[in-house]
């Protein structure tokens, strides 16, 4: 997929930032979608693997995999809501910074 997607990058070019904004974005949250189903997906079988034992339901593996679950979860979370507070913080600085930057490649402008 690699080579057809240099292709149609070159076919297409020149290609507006946010159309590749959009497609790295769609990426990311594909790659993220596939870790995380394939993380919670082992964790809720050994789940049912435990309940549906066929010696029996053992109460042990139950609860450590009903732990797991819940740890995954808050971590997920967490990791959500840290993503989104950086996010945002990040998106200030730039902000911050921006004005003072167009001052000074103004600046030179104007002295010349």
């Amino acid at each position: 997929s690699l080579p057809l997607g240099a292709i149609v990058g070159l076919l297409c070019a020149p290609v507006r930032p946010k159309l590749v904004a959009c497609f790295m974005a769609f990426g990311s949250g594909a790659i993220v979608y596939a870790v995380a189903t394939n993380l919670y997906g082992e964790t809720i079988c050994r789940l049912q693997a435990a309940i549906d034992n066929e010696h029996g339901r053992k109460p042990e593996l139950v609860s450590a995999h009903l732990r797991d679950l819940l740890c995954e979860s808050l971590m997920g979370i967490l990791g959500a809501v840290m993503y989104l507070f950086l996010n945002s913080w990040l998106e200030q600085q730039g902000q911050q910074e921006q004005p003072g930057q167009q001052a000074a490649a103004a600046a030179p402008a104007v002295a010349a």
